[in-house]
């Protein structure tokens, strides 16, 4: 497949030491509506307009620590009421296109506020051609919403062209592969399949969790984590079929709404605990008054009201 793409495989290998594999692929030209790197001036607010909470979450986690006044919506008439005492303010705003249970779209709302040179949507229908049409006629540009975890950020100085790099990519990444720039190539490289990447330092983390952009955050704020090995499951079936040794889990990070899977929340608390994780946390972005009244979730040695915690130490 790869060489169907004008791409070419590297194996090196090293007695002892471990298996480096690289794809080398052609860099294609991105689409004009891409935007391939999320450049906000200091001093601005990022406003995001979106209903699903786990993405509000992978943006506190990419936006942490860079000073920036982040401000959260799940509906158009929240931004609304918001922006009628704000229209001064300078702030970039981060919009979803299809709003469950709202019939406007973000669009709707970005062409109603007249904030389209502030703008940025980020959707899951970013090759709809509707979708398409509607954001040149904008003049907005797009992030595909499965790339929120991965979009390189930069701050520009209120005053004069100069740009600081706050969150390059990919370092940092944890174990997301490194991309290298070879002419006109881009290299993924695998990881090195020894010791350090799979027994490294750092704590051994286990995510039950069935939302893809739940596991590129993880991913992400691994290095910040401080974890060592992390492996993440959609469901305890495929966590069950892939020989994890639990008996090497720091701590297990479960979401409690898990639709595809016949394991009930008491019944994999018990099995983790039974096969030797040290800590099993419920960590489903709910409540944790409504999750401590669940008499599963009481098992768990602890509740998290967010899906990703700022840090491990409270659960050690």
């Amino acid at each position: 497949m790869v060489e169907s793409w004008g791409g070419r495989v590297e194996i090196v290998s090293e007695m002892g030491k471990g298996t480096t594999l690289k794809l080398i692929l052609p860099r294609e030209r991105a689409p004009d509506w891409f935007v391939p790197k999320l450049e906000i001036e200091k001093g601005t607010a990022v406003v995001i307009l979106d209903d699903d909470l786990s993405i509000h979450q992978v943006w506190d986690n990419r936006f942490q620590g860079l000073n920036l006044e982040v401000i959260h919506f799940s509906t158009p008439y929240e931004l609304k009421q918001w922006h009628q005492h704000q229209e001064r303010r300078q702030a970039r705003y981060l919009c979803d296109y299809e709003l469950l249970g709202q019939k406007e779209t973000g669009l709707d709302v970005v062409r109603h506020l007249g904030i389209q040179d502030q703008s940025i949507l980020v959707t899951s229908r970013y090759e709809e051609r509707e979708v398409l049409e509607q954001c040149f006629k904008l003049g907005v540009k797009l992030i595909p919403k499965s790339m929120a975890g991965f979009i390189p950020i930069a701050l520009r100085q209120a005053q004069g062209d100069r740009q600081e790099d706050c969150h390059r990519e990919p370092e940092g990444r944890g174990d997301l592969p490194k991309a290298l720039s070879v002419g006109d190539c881009f290299v993924a490289e695998a990881p090195r399949n020894d010791k350090q990447s799979t027994n490294g330092k750092g704590l051994s983390v286990l995510v039950i969790d069935d939302d893809p952009l739940i596991g590129l955050s993880w991913r992400s704020q691994k290095g910040a984590l401080k974890i060592g090995q992390l492996q993440i499951y959609s469901n305890m079936e495929k966590c069950t079929s892939n020989g994890v040794m639990y008996s090497d889990v720091d701590i297990a990070f479960i979401d409690k709404n898990i639709p595809e899977t016949t394991w009930e929340l008491s019944k994999t608390i018990s099995y983790l605990k039974e096969k030797g994780v040290k800590k099993v946390v419920i960590a489903s972005g709910e409540s944790s008054a409504d999750l401590k009244k669940d008499v599963a979730c009481q098992h768990a040695d602890h509740i998290l009201s967010e899906k990703i915690p700022r840090n491990l130490k409270e659960f050690l």
